[in-house]
């Protein structure tokens, strides 16, 4: 395919790289600062059979308006990339606040080698090894992804503004909005939507999405004791970290 990959700096490059590695034509434009790739006039003047956009450009964006063929987002590409390749289980982690802290937590419970990839750094487990440090943005996943495919291991990835759908987990750390893309568009919104296509998503209070697991309806903190009810079994940990607002909710997710 004719690829037209928009928006360099924020994980565009990568995306169009990956997708010459599969085989695919792309040009890239930096619809931000105009520095790298071609100009917008070359791009409209050229075919392509389908376009990648950020989730965050202004859908009222001029050069978006000139666009005649299927559009897809940044998130979208990671998906189409990754294909079946895909580590088992891939968790995705996006919201707000409190990725981080839920990620790490959550990678701490699991078992065998995986990858974490934060905005901290992505580290290998269970040496907890730090392999380098990217952006959250959706193309950085792909590396996280494929490292744990090459490990056999599990993957658990913060993205911003939503999920790739790549996963077959997904959770949504808060439920606070905010508005993104020229203040077009509603982050809690578009998380939720893009979750829509996950197996299985568990999300923060506040945030009503079909097919959603509460966490209050299978996770309940009193003081420093959380208990977890799931899937007709109890189990219970006790942490001094329940006990501060900061922590109480990644803990409960993870």
């Amino acid at each position: 395919m004719r690829v037209l990959v928009l928006d360099t700096i924020h994980g565009g490059q990568e995306l169009a790289h990956y997708l010459r590695g599969s085989g695919h034509f792309t040009d890239t434009v930096d619809v931000y600062r105009g520095r790298s790739g071609i100009d917008a006039e070359t791009a409209l003047a050229r075919d392509y059979d389908l376009a990648v956009a950020p989730i965050h450009l202004d859908p009222a964006h001029p050069f978006l308006r000139e666009l005649t063929i299927p559009l897809i987002s940044h998130h979208q590409a990671v998906r189409w990339i990754l294909g079946t390749d895909i580590p088992s289980p891939l968790v995705e982690v996006t919201g707000a606040r409190g990725k981080t802290t839920t990620a790490c937590a959550l990678a701490s419970l699991m078992n065998g080698p995986g990858i974490l990839h934060t905005s901290l750094g992505t580290f290998r487990y269970p040496e907890c090894t730090l392999l380098w440090r990217k952006s959250i943005t959706p193309a950085s996943l792909v590396p996280a992804a494929r490292e744990a495919v090459r490990i056999r291991g599990w993957c658990i990835g913060e993205v911003s503004l939503g999920f790739t759908g790549a996963g077959d987990h997904g959770i949504i750390t808060s439920g606070d909005d905010y508005l993104f893309a020229g203040g077009r568009r509603h982050a809690r919104e578009e998380k939720v939507r893009s979750g829509q296509g996950l197996p299985y998503l568990l999300v923060a209070p506040g945030i009503e999405s079909p097919g959603a697991v509460p966490v209050g309806s299978v996770a309940t903190v009193q003081g420093e004791t959380c208990t977890v009810r799931c899937g007709g079994e109890t189990a219970r940990f006790d942490s001094p970290l329940l006990s501060l607002d900061g922590y109480r909710m990644p803990l409960m997710l993870a």
